[in-house]
């Protein structure tokens, strides 16, 4: 296997020389304790996406409001310090990349044995209000989430909850809001699914005109 040196992480992926050491690499029975599976993987990825939205968001993003800042114009990311000063630049900026593409849809069909403990652990310490709304609700999706969990909830639980939720009905002509479902799904403009999304203290949600469904996500 070809591990690029730090300085060209930014550009180069690993390669495997033959492909059977990939095939062992995801086959329990040949690799045993370094098998490599895919939820294992996929949880690994969510885990450092989260990661790296949480550095961009509380770093350079606190002040974006409404007018988020999609194009990551900014300084290099906090805590490359294991690369070159040179290549700390380009790093940064395919890592942005990658959170600009959110979450691969292929994620969608992830096999969950439950939820996963070291996601929300994880989770509960994030701060979503600098979050674009749709990459807080896709984590919610993406890693199971449902209100036996700390993250999110369906019932106003603090003065921020009922003030959010005031500002919901503001948003939606004093019309009817209903709690969301679980488990949630991925939904679209598209598909004519409204949903709204309320971490802490920005809203935003996709509409058709017929339904108003909110979602809590803590801080």
């Amino acid at each position: 296997m070809s591990v690029p040196e730090p300085g060209d992480v930014a550009e180069t992926q690993l390669q495997f020389y033959h492909a059977s050491f990939f095939d062992f690499l995801l086959d329990s029975n040949r690799s045993g304790k370094f098998v490599i599976g895919e939820y294992e993987a996929q949880v690994i990825f969510l885990q450092s996406f989260i990661y790296w939205s949480e550095v961009d968001a509380t770093h350079f993003h606190a002040l974006d409001g409404w007018n988020f800042d999609v194009d990551h114009k900014h300084d290099t990311l906090p805590g490359l310090t294991w690369t070159s000063e040179d290549n700390r630049l380009r790093l940064s900026q395919k890592i942005t990349e990658l959170l600009t593409r959110c979450i691969p849809g292929i994620m969608d069909n992830m096999q969950w044995d439950g939820v996963d403990e070291d996601l929300v652990s994880q989770l509960a310490n994030v701060d979503f209000r600098y979050w674009l709304p749709p990459y807080s609700f896709g984590i919610a999706i993406f890693c199971r989430l449902d209100p036996s969990t700390s993250v999110v909830r369906i019932e106003p639980s603090s003065p921020t909850d009922y003030q959010l939720l005031k500002y919901f009905d503001l948003v939606i002509g004093n019309g009817v809001a209903k709690q969301a479902r679980f488990p949630l799904s991925r939904v679209s403009i598209t598909s004519g699914c409204p949903v709204i999304l309320c971490p802490v203290i920005s809203t935003s949600r996709w509409m058709n005109g017929t339904e108003n469904i909110f979602l809590l996500v803590t801080a």
